[in-house]
């Protein structure tokens, strides 16, 4: 009978299902008096109850669960190998660690929903258990060969996958231990037996950064090179604009534009322009590369724009958009060269905005600026277009006090940049600084922006606005503020939760400028803060104070720009009476668009994070035994993170190396306190530490405390810039 005890016992209970009974009353009805049968039974029962089938209570015993539903959704892992499905329906299913089954991140599961309800996370969900797999979501994984005298393995990166990867000898692609190989999921069938794969591809030696590049590009999916068919497509594009395309458009080629960009930027979105109309009133222009000219609705190049969502900015390479003939070159609003825009030209009046318009253009550019060249321009008041570089930032200025009046956040973050050798290692890590030419530029882009939105909601579709795809961000949750609050009280800053949000935290903000502290508030709030994404519904953007917001200016590095970019000009040439004869897109079309965009645009941020550390690490193998300066920036159990300041290099001093005292956490202060001593490691204290390791194999730096008494022999506390 064991064979068939699971069948056997819920005929059972679904023939007679208001049956309660123990396990001795189940096995007198299903007439089973041998001892073993009996432990058999009783382990099946068990098992029963871990599915879902069944219901257990101590005093009535085993009952059919009738509430048990199967449904379909897409399981997520979580660090702790906890589960949660989200169902089509839109609610989460929990799934404990011992429910997993073979499940992987990302699969289509079939799972049993349990009547009970559980707490996880100060959220109630149902929990459910995996019986099936349906489609697995990934098929490639990215790790490193271990091998044993019996067998081949491979660790993989992902932390989320709790078992190495078995490979037989038919699959071990000639690979050796230590190097960094691409794996091709095979099979997993049973929990007792590791998953099976084969090795596809063997991208190098572990550590070398190179390698390390090369597995991030792997890992995200990043492919430098385009299909043949899409460069095929982009081929036939010519140089040259026609005398037909010419007559159709605004000529602005007289107009002084500019670009404005990093001194090793290769595509040019954007350009700018200013004229003085009369002694009281300018016009701006925001003239924005006419991509949509190029990359056609449902053209092969526009689905693999799509497919991609977003330009790839790492910290040695970019992966593009579009390929380079059009990034670099047919699209890139490069100097003295005639280039297609769509411009937004907005005129003002005694600094305040009049009117704008928007118009198909052809332009060009008279200077490539980079911000430092403009930056020495707005300090020294010297140079050739100077007089043009004044009235842009006196217009940028006062847009950033109206935006910051009006409840704009001002979020300085701090960014590493790398210069190189010739054989492409880091040499020196610099912290990039935002100067006023940044400020320039970035205050003209976001009026754009935000009048491209206001002009789509002037017009009407059945008594609504229009399809469209905004930029939003959502109010923060007062859970996460209340833990803000708390958090920056410890340093002894104030942020009172008052109705004016914006201008608690930009309060907040202030009192943490040029402190030690100021990258880690800066940080910690930006958590708090919820995710910009694009979505078709209109929430407006919290962190900008605007009602309406859009992203219209980077179409050669962003998807939904150019859908933006094609939709406000479909709504403006196809508008009779404020009445819009059919969609460009359907209203479904664009919330999947920009479900994609926003997940495309999160893939692009890991990626490039973790291109940094890479070349962190690199830079930092020169530096063992050195010291420095740095800011403790994580606290856990286990040891405290630092940040140093001049490199923005993060490394972990263990706890098991504190050898003065025995060190406890104190999760309400951020801190690692020692019992005897008292002496205290919190969140936010400058310290200085000593590199005693670097492994690029397991990404992670090793600091050690430098004794207090001992003199401090590093860097000092000021940022290179």
């Amino acid at each position: 009978m064991s064979k068939t005890n699971n069948e056997v016992v819920v005929k059972l209970f679904t023939s007679r299902p208001n049956l309660s009974a123990k396990s001795k009353e189940v096995a007198h009805l299903l007439k089973i008096n041998n001892h073993e049968e009996y432990q058999s039974l009783r382990s099946t029962l068990h098992k029963l109850v871990e599915s879902g089938a069944l219901n257990f209570d101590l005093k009535t015993g085993y009952k059919l669960n009738s509430k048990k539903i199967d449904k379909k959704g897409i399981l997520k892992l979580l660090k702790n190998n906890i589960g949660i499905v989200a169902l089509q329906d839109n609610s989460e299913v929990l799934i404990s660690s011992k429910n997993i089954f073979t499940a992987l991140d990302g699969d289509e599961v079939e799972i049993n929903i349990f009547s009970k309800s559980t707490s996880f996370n100060n959220k109630i969900y149902n929990e459910g258990k995996i019986v099936k797999i349906l489609n697995r979501g990934k098929h490639v994984f990215i790790g490193t060969i271990e091998k044993s005298k019996k067998a081949t393995f491979v660790v993989c990166d992902d932390k989320k996958l709790k078992r190495d990867f078995y490979i037989s000898k038919e699959f071990e692609l000639n690979s050796n231990p230590g190097d960094r190989v691409v794996v091709e999921f095979i099979e997993w069938e049973s929990e007792d037996f590791n998953p099976e794969g084969k090795i596809i591809e063997i991208l190098g030696k572990a550590g070398d950064p190179f390698t390390e590049i090369k597995s991030v590009l792997r890992a995200y999916n990043l492919t430098p090179t385009f299909p043949k068919v899409v460069e095929s497509e982009v081929a036939q594009f010519t140089n040259t604009i026609s005398e037909k395309e010419l007559l159709q458009r605004e000529d602005c080629r007289k107009l002084n534009c500019v670009t404005i960009d990093p001194v090793d930027a290769k595509d040019f979105d954007d350009a700018l322009s200013i004229g003085q109309t009369n002694s009281n009133s300018f016009e701006l222009g925001v003239h924005i590369a006419d991509v949509s000219f190029f990359v056609k609705q449902n053209s092969e190049l526009d689905f693999e724009a799509l497919s991609r969502g977003t330009s790839v900015y790492l910290a040695n390479q970019v992966v593009p958009m579009l390929p380079e003939r059009l990034s670099n070159n047919l699209c890139s609003l490069k100097p003295e060269t005639d280039r297609l825009a769509f411009s937004c030209f907005i005129k003002f009046e005694n600094g305040k905005i009049i009117s704008h318009r928007f118009s198909k253009t052809v332009i060009n550019s008279k200077k490539r600026f980079t911000y430092e060249e403009v930056e020495k321009i707005l300090d020294s008041g010297k140079g050739k277009f100077t007089v043009m570089i004044s009235q842009l930032w006196d217009i940028a200025s006062k847009l950033k006090k109206e935006r910051f009046k009006k409840g704009g956040i001002n979020f300085e973050t701090l960014e590493p940049k790398f210069e190189y050798d010739s054989f492409g290692k880091p040499t020196e890590i610099f912290i990039k600084h935002r100067l006023k030419s940044h400020q320039l530029v970035e205050e003209c882009m976001l009026l754009a922006n935000k009048l491209v939105a206001e002009e789509v909601n002037k017009y009407i579709i059945s008594d609504e606005a229009p399809p469209f795809i905004y930029r939003v961000h959502a109010e923060p949750e007062k859970v996460k503020l209340n833990t803000l609050k708390v958090f920056v009280s410890k340093f002894g800053f104030n942020f009172n939760l008052t109705k004016n949000i914006h201008n608690e935290l930009q309060n907040l903000l202030n009192q943490v400028e040029n402190k030690p502290e100021e990258n880690i508030v800066n940080e910690i709030t930006l958590r708090s803060m919820a995710k910009a994404i694009y979505d078709t519904v209109n929430i407006g953007h919290f962190g900008l104070a605007f009602k309406d917001y859009t992203h219209f200016t980077s179409p050669i590095r962003r998807y939904p720009d150019l859908i933006v970019h094609r939709l406000l000009y479909y709504y403006m040439t196809k508008n009779k009476n404020n009445k819009i004869p059919q969609l460009l897109y359907s209203l479904e079309e664009l919330k999947e668009i920009s479900k994609h965009t926003s997940q495309r645009e999160k893939i692009a941020q890991d990626a490039e994070r973790d291109t940094i550390k890479i070349m962190q690490l690199e830079y930092m193998k020169n530096f063992i035994g050195e010291e420095y300066v740095g800011i403790i920036s994580g606290v856990l159990n286990f040891g405290f993170f630092v940040e140093l300041e001049q490199t923005l290099v993060e490394g972990l001093v263990p706890v098991r190396n504190l050898k003065d005292d025995y060190y406890e956490f104190n999760e309400q202060n951020f801190s690692l306190i020692g019992r005897r001593t008292g002496r205290t490691y919190r969140l936010g204290d400058s310290i200085k530490v000593k590199v005693i390791s670097v492994n690029p194999e397991s990404r992670k730096i090793d600091f050690a405390i430098i004794n207090p008494s001992e003199p401090f022999k590093g860097l000092s506390n000021k940022r290179k810039k």
